[in-house]
């Protein structure tokens, strides 16, 4: 079956989110969750109420239950492992930039059949230079699947991938998710990055920087606490 139309799913939402989540947030859940309807049901009860009211950028990717995740994790399952781990750097690749894709999963030892099988399970497509999920939901349920040992490992993948100089912002994030403690080097790219952020007024990106470089080292955090006042 398909996902509910924007109309119905919108109605859905209705009845979940608090009145005063604000239009684009409830056109981007729908948008991201292809109407299904248990991921509507559900996604309200995981989201923080920041997410909800538009604060802070919603997660990427959406979080979902174990229920939707079984749902579309079934033809997941039946591949080798090797196409597996290809999803999941797919994944873990925000902008589905395919030659990047490519590169990290070669570094994890993917061969060029474990791209032509996810393909021919139907689960992604390759649109010229961009790799693409059928259904965004398949993206989230095979990220969070995926063990935090795993994940750490295709996101320091993604990192080398990412070596030019125009992916420096997406290399620190990259970096951060894949670090397992504390990171001096890291959470200073990760500050560059909210610096850079911060000079274009892009505060929720900068709070979200240096919240996360927080986390890797305490010398952030006053900073990070600053911004993240500011950007409320």
């Amino acid at each position: 079956l398909t996902g509910l139309p924007p109309e119905a799913a919108g109605r859905l939402l209705d009845q979940r989110l608090p009145a005063e989540t604000p239009a684009d947030v409830r056109q981007r859940l729908v948008e991201l969750t292809g109407g299904n309807p248990l991921a509507l049901s559900e996604l309200p009860s995981a989201l923080a109420p920041t997410h909800l009211t538009g604060r802070e950028p919603l997660p990427d990717p959406l979080p979902v239950s174990d229920a939707v995740k079984r749902v579309f994790l079934r033809r997941v399952d039946r591949l080798s492992d090797d196409t597996q781990t290809l999803l999941l750097v797919a994944a873990a690749e925000d902008l589905g930039e395919a030659d990047v894709i490519v590169r990290a999963g070669a570094a994890l030892g993917c061969s060029a059949d474990a791209f032509t099988a996810a393909e021919a399970a139907g689960l992604f497509r390759v649109d010229g230079t961009r790799v693409e999920f059928h259904h965004p939901l398949v993206r989230s349920a095979v990220y969070q699947n995926a063990g935090t040992l795993q994940r750490r490992r295709v996101h320091a993948a993604l990192a080398v991938a990412l070596s030019d100089s125009m992916s420096v912002d997406r290399q620190a994030w990259h970096r951060a998710a894949a670090a397992h403690g504390p990171d001096e080097d890291t959470a200073e790219a990760l500050e560059q990055s909210a610096q850079r952020a911060r000079a274009r007024s892009g505060y929720a990106a900068a709070a979200a920087a240096l919240e996360r470089a927080a986390d890797l080292t305490p010398d952030v955090a006053p900073k990070a606490r600053r911004l993240i006042a500011a950007a409320d």
